[in-house]
């Protein structure tokens, strides 16, 4: 009975997460997470990575988000890897940098894409980001209005 019990304790946890999970994407429209994981999840709490993922995949906008100043290690480097160990794709984190900050401040048309007639504000990365999110921080060059501000 007991060992039951604990199966119908745990099937009730999976349906109550399920319901969760499939709330509605509009419910999330006007809402953003910054989920700064380099703070909340460093010490593996995987509850939060799990958080992120679950909002994630019900259709919620991640925008990157860092504690500088807070931490003295300023690269987002770290935060990269637990947006991916989150479940985040690489086209996630992407859009968590690009896409979906521009949304969320409602300048999509004139920023988060490249395209005639937009902003032209570009970081350029020496690698390949279906590799993994952390080519996210291989930074080399940041463009700022099409003129190249830093080299790295």
């Amino acid at each position: 009975a007991a060992r039951r019990s604990r199966r119908t304790r745990a099937r009730g946890r999976r349906r109550q997460r399920d319901d969760t999970k499939a709330s509605d994407a509009n419910e999330t429209a006007d809402v953003a997470l910054v989920p700064t994981l380099k703070v909340l999840a460093s010490d593996g709490r995987r509850v939060v990575l799990n958080q992120v993922r679950d909002y994630a995949r019900a259709g919620g906008h991640i925008l990157f988000g860092t504690d500088v100043g807070f931490d003295p290690d300023d690269s987002p480097l770290r935060e990269y890897q637990l947006m991916e160990a989150a479940g985040l794709s690489w086209r996630q984190v992407l859009a968590s940098l690009t896409a979906n900050p521009a949304i969320r401040f409602r300048a999509i048309d004139r920023r988060g894409r490249l395209a005639a007639g937009m902003a032209a504000d570009v970081v350029v990365i020496g690698t390949d980001p279906r590799r993994g999110a952390s080519a996210f921080a291989d930074v080399r060059y940041t463009i700022r209005a099409g003129r190249v501000i830093s080299r790295h």
